[in-house]
């Protein structure tokens, strides 16, 4: 089994830790945030990076809604998921058809978890 690490974790992540309230917590959240994302980098994390850009297929795939069937306008609309949660969709959809692979998003949130199985 790998784990595989979505962007938009990482920016929510960095946002979680940026929103520390005190300062010398904050500055060591952010050394040890920022130290992770270089073993990251490097290959030594417990997880893997998916390496990719922020190409067309990636933008399609978000906007179309990926493997919910529901486009981004209508989660919008109906305050299903939002734009990260569903950019983590799109980004495992995409993932886990170039490794052909079964992929699941692991989440505790319930309405992630609707769509979190495997594609």
């Amino acid at each position: 089994m790998r784990f595989v690490l979505p962007t938009a974790t990482v920016i929510e992540t960095g946002n979680h830790v940026f929103q520390i309230k005190e300062g010398t917590a904050r500055r060591d959240r952010a050394e040890k945030f920022g130290s992770l994302l270089v073993k990251t980098a490097m290959g030594e994390a417990p997880w893997v990076l998916h390496e990719r850009t922020w190409g067309g297929d990636f933008l399609r795939t978000l906007q179309s809604g990926g493997s919910t069937g529901i486009d981004l306008a209508e989660h919008a609309t109906r305050q299903l998921l939002g734009a990260g949660d569903l950019s983590i969709v799109a980004e495992r959809d995409l993932y886990a058809a170039r490794v052909r692979a079964d992929v699941r998003i692991w989440t505790l949130e319930r309405t992630m978890g609707a769509w979190a199985g495997p594609v």
